[in-house]
């Protein structure tokens, strides 16, 4: 095809496995460090936190639930 772009879309309930790892926050003014990065996407004391990723987060794409596992 000759779009611009291309968009692939997952059914809501699909399942993804995989590993998350951060590294110190890169923002000016901000000091995190990779362990702060990671307790802010994934709070201690929750067993899941809600993240958006890629674009179009108005329509509710790119939602994930996030579930913290030891």
């Amino acid at each position: 095809s000759r779009a611009l772009w291309q968009e692939e879309s997952l059914p809501a309930e699909t399942l993804l496995i995989g590993l998350l790892a951060a590294d110190k926050s890169r923002r000016d003014k901000v000091q995190m460090s990779s362990q702060d990065v990671l307790d802010f996407a994934l709070p201690q004391g929750q067993s899941a936190s809600v993240l958006q990723f890629g674009g179009k987060a108005s329509v509710g794409r790119g939602r994930c639930r996030m579930l913290r596992i030891s």
